[in-house]
């Protein structure tokens, strides 16, 4: 659609709303005097009939034909007219007109014409219209003002919960997702300096194709300038007990793609060792533990999800913990823990490490993988990255940030790398510090 189209489209617009004034106010006898209004009308429909904006859209035509049908009839028998319900006529055509314009411009990204535009239709009549209107405010918003754009979304579910059918795919896993509130706390200040972050980004969380639940379907991320970290400001309360359910009570899949490059970090990481005594926590599939138990390490694991531990124990005849990491009670020690994407699903990294170091060795091995929000891919793919999504991180490390939280709790960095199995992710190997 090209600028003149536009505003031809635009001025329809303006004539709707002459019209509409009109037939609420004025008295009847003067009704001859705006006669000219309904052809203005007319013409404006026949307009918008042959433009871009409705190529692909029958249901918009069909509407259209059968509003000038109508108005042909009120010109016919002008004295029959019902003002009420001729000017509520034209302001639903306005509302689907405005509607129409207002995603045309959002999904070319002329946003300030969007923006406009939504802001007239959460006034609107029309409840679907609302929520939407509401919900593209949100994402239109997310950057510059994160706070704003939560409230835009959570005002577009409250008026329609299940405002989600109009914005994704039917084949979307979130398509027939029906809101519900999820009682939530909120966090202001840095889990590692405690100073006051700032709002980055505001994330839609229900798009995620793992979207559990018991989160929020929208969350603020918040920036640490201190530390370059970033993490979630709502979280649900009831986090720690809902965990154990698992995402959406899914068994996690065995992923044999895995397999080669896991194999090429446990080799790395045992010529780093001084023993082969290895705990993984978060076993996720079991990709780490059954190539660990391949390479002869002495192998067990930690699993919050109580049902993924028992599978993968059974599956793989290897010890599987069903516990929270920061609850495990042993007197072992280990010479290598792993943690492949977990720590960016804990409330607590400070603890984390800390827990790690105790159950570690003197030069006990740490090997981390995690998102990183300065990863090359990320830099590429900025708010794009798949990472903002997910509904079950907490944190968002970058290089810098996970470095400085080891070298302060008692670990010392010797290997960063690129993860090869999720673009954006890194590796980080860390050493504990021997007592001077």
């Amino acid at each position: 659609m090209d600028t003149a189209e536009f505003n031809s489209i635009e001025d329809v617009v303006n004539t709707l709303t002459e019209a509409i004034e009109f037939f609420r106010n004025v008295d009847r006898d003067y009704l001859s005097q705006f006669m000219y209004l309904f052809d203005d009308v007319k013409y404006g429909l026949e307009v918008v009939k042959k433009s871009s904006l409705f190529e692909d859209n029958r249901t918009g035509l069909e509407y259209t034909d059968q509003f000038i049908k109508i108005i042909d009839l009120y010109i016919q028998n002008v004295e029959a007219i019902d003002f009420t319900l001729i000017a509520d006529a034209f302001l639903n055509w306005k509302s689907a007109l405005l509607f129409d314009i207002a995603e045309v411009s959002f999904n070319r990204s002329d946003y300030t014409l969007a923006n406009r535009h939504y802001n007239t239709l959460i006034n609107s009549n029309n409840t679907d219209y609302r929520a939407v209107a509401f919900h593209r405010l949100g994402q239109i918003h997310s950057e510059s003002a994160p706070f704003k754009a939560l409230d835009m979304y959570k005002r577009a579910f409250e008026i329609n919960n299940s405002v989600s059918k109009h914005l994704l795919t039917s084949d979307h896993p979130s398509y027939h997702y029906i809101y519900k509130e999820v009682e939530e706390n909120y966090v202001e200040h840095c889990p590692f300096c405690l100073k006051e972050a700032e709002p980055h980004f505001c994330a839609e969380s229900y798009r995620g194709l793992s979207y559990n639940k018991i989160y929020s379907p929208v969350k603020v991320w918040m920036y640490c300038d201190s530390c370059d970290h970033i993490f979630a400001y709502n979280n649900p309360d009831s986090l720690s007990d809902l965990k154990f359910d698992g995402v959406n009570g899914v068994t996690m899949p065995f992923k044999f793609s895995f397999l080669p490059t896991i194999g090429e970090n446990l080799k790395r990481i045992k010529s780093l060792a001084v023993g082969d005594k290895l705990l993984d926590v978060g076993v996720g599939g079991g990709e780490l533990l059954a190539t660990a138990k391949e390479l002869l390490f002495d192998v067990e694991g930690v699993e919050i999800f109580k049902h993924q531990a028992n599978h993968v124990s059974e599956l793989l005849g290897i010890k599987v913990y069903s516990c929270d990491f920061l609850n495990y009670e042993t007197d072992k020690q280990y010479d290598i823990i792993t943690m492949g994407d977990v720590i960016e699903h804990i409330e607590d990294p400070i603890r984390v490490i800390q827990k790690s170091h105790e159950l570690l060795n003197a030069q006990g091995i740490l090997w981390i993988s995690t998102p990183n929000f300065h990863s090359a891919f990320s830099q590429f793919s900025k708010f794009n990255d798949p990472m903002w999504i997910e509904s079950g991180h907490l944190q968002y490390f970058s290089y810098d940030s996970i470095k400085k939280l080891l070298e302060r709790y008692g670990f010392h960095v010797v290997d960063y790398s690129s993860s090869r199995h999720y673009r954006g992710s890194m590796e980080v190997t860390a050493i504990k510090k021997t007592a001077k």
